[in-house]
């Protein structure tokens, strides 16, 4: 059975990616896809070789594997239309549509960002396996602390990170929030105990997800409804992927974090009481926005310490997560475990 299906998210996205799979899938691609410049497609699919033409409407089409068995991508325009018709028309051509109900969900499809799908796409053709073959070859166990290393980018390709931003009231939380965010997503006021409650905001750092949490000013506020806001954030904290904690530079006696392994911020370094305090320490304004873009690349460094190479075997399912963790915990007994995945 050949078959096409969409990859990604139906909607009306920029770009939409389909997926021929099967023998068939080389013939009825010559049957409606014209090259630009009118040359012909080779008599037989070429791995890694891509087109540019036209299948009623601009597409690139590149082959990704061919052996166990035939499999081309098709990029197109994103819209719903144009996406209905190029199905209709493989279909047509005797492949049979796969729909996301008929298949097991594609993480592709559930990717954020241009990077993490981009490594979620490697994954899919392959590179795990093909990086854990070569590590049972060479019975490499440096190649596999790399992977327990990449494990927490694996677990965050879909799912962002969480980071928190916290603090005492009436440091600028949540005009951090917006200077990271770019526009107003908080609501500012020189008034203590504004912020009651957890607001989450989706961005992309550096290419990975980020979910940015504003929370309310920890204070001893216990028994209001700013109290709740304070008790939640504490909550947060201790579940929290990163701790931002937010000092006020220009205040006589800064508050420090309530845990380790805060990334510990000074704010206001624009105000003239503002002092050095650590020099080490990442110095912004939340106002002007000075020292946003160092605290945005800190950021992605504590959260992504390893980051993967390009067509690296990452981690990804809970089960590729386990047989890594297990192996580093049982190293007599992890070739054969790396053999048994691999056979399975």
């Amino acid at each position: 059975m050949t078959t096409v299906s969409l990859l990604t998210p139906p909607g009306p996205g920029a770009i939409a990616v389909l997926e021929l799979r099967g023998s068939d899938a080389w013939n009825a691609l010559h049957k409606c896809f014209q090259t630009a410049g009118n040359r012909s497609l080779p008599v037989n699919p070429v791995i890694g070789k891509t087109w540019f033409g036209t299948i009623g409407d601009e597409v690139l089409v590149a082959v990704k594997q061919i052996v166990p068995e035939l499999v081309i991508e098709i990029h197109c325009h994103g819209g719903v239309h144009v996406v209905r018709w190029l199905i209709r028309t493989f279909v047509e051509y005797g492949l049979q549509n796969v729909s996301s109900e008929e298949i097991a969900i594609n993480p592709l499809a559930l990717a954020r960002t241009v990077r993490t799908a981009s490594i979620l796409l490697d994954q899919q053709h392959g590179a795990f396996c093909r990086d854990l073959l070569r590590c049972l070859e060479s019975q490499s166990q440096e190649t596999l602390q790399r992977k327990a290393q990449l494990i927490p980018v694996g677990r965050h390709l879909i799912e962002p990170w969480t980071v928190l931003i916290a603090g005492p009231p009436n440091v600028g939380k949540s005009s951090l929030i917006n200077a990271l965010a770019g526009y107003q997503r908080s609501v500012v006021s020189p008034v203590a105990g504004t912020t009651r409650d957890l607001v989450s905001t989706h961005l992309v750092f550096e290419g990975w997800p980020i979910q940015l949490v504003d929370s309310a000013g920890l204070r001893h506020a216990e028994e209001s409804l700013e109290g709740q806001g304070v008790q939640r954030a504490r909550e947060l904290m201790k579940r929290a992927d990163l701790v931002v904690w937010l000092i006020d530079g220009s205040a006589d006696e800064p508050v420090w974090p309530e845990q380790d392994g805060s990334l510990v911020v000074v704010n206001k370094a624009d105000d003239p009481r503002s002092h050095s305090l650590d020099s080490e320490m990442i110095r912004v304004s939340a106002i002007r926005g000075d020292g946003v873009p160092e605290l945005i690349h800190e950021i992605v460094k504590r959260l992504v310490p390893v980051e993967p190479n390009a067509g690296e075997g990452i981690p990804v399912t809970e089960e590729q997560i386990s047989l890594i963790e297990q192996s580093i915990r049982d190293p007599g007994n992890c070739w054969s475990l790396l053999q048994r995945y691999l056979d399975s």
